[in-house]
């Protein structure tokens, strides 16, 4: 089965059959403890980095379960 095949499969899977989510994501399990910086400058703080020779201000994130599949190309000019 072909990556694209695959990719519509899950999406048709979710559109026409009952898919249940997990009832938890389990972060009621996870205590965060605050831990104060004092004397901390958030002026120090560098975010930006490098993608293909360019310089970006700050992290970026490219994700797409539905890429390469021409079948929903308009949904995703629609969401997009």
């Amino acid at each position: 089965m072909s990556i694209s095949n695959r990719k519509l499969e899950h999406l048709e899977i979710t559109l026409y059959e009952r898919v249940e989510g997990f009832s938890s994501t389990l972060l009621e399990d996870v205590k965060l403890v605050h831990q104060a910086l004092p004397g901390f400058d958030f002026s120090d703080v560098e975010l930006s980095a490098a993608l293909f020779g360019k310089k970006v201000d700050a992290p970026l994130v490219i994700s797409g379960m539905t890429g390469g599949v021409s079948r929903v190309r308009n949904n995703q000019q629609e969401v997009g």
